[in-house]
């Protein structure tokens, strides 16, 4: 199963070696903004690259991410992954139309 987000990346996270009840693994995050299909500010949090990105970690930028869904090395808990990105550029974004202005001159 794959989905796909518009993402803008703000930092990508080293390579960190875990170990979690015996288990030895590695993990690789990056700092992100959650867009809408508008560009805008949706929500920020940290999301999961897959051992893909380990060898070249994106650099910071604008998104469409695709994403699986894979067993935690860790706890073996599904959840998703990031395994594709698709540069967008910044003119590519649908921007929504300035508002009206409203009637200018003295309140009646």
């Amino acid at each position: 199963m794959q989905l796909t987000s518009l993402i803008q990346i703000l930092k990508v996270g080293a390579v960190q070696d875990k170990e979690w009840e015996g288990r030895k693994y590695q993990s690789q995050e990056c700092e992100c903004v959650l867009l809408t299909a508008d560009g805008e500010m949706e929500s920020v949090g940290v999301l999961r690259l897959s051992e893909d990105f380990r060898k070249s970690p994106p650099a910071k930028g604008t998104y469409s991410a695709v994403f699986s869904l894979v067993a935690s090395p860790k706890d073996r808990r599904i959840g998703a992954v990031v395994t594709g990105l698709t540069p967008v550029p910044p003119n590519a974004l649908r921007v929504k139309p300035a508002a009206p202005a409203g009637p200018s001159g003295p309140a009646a």
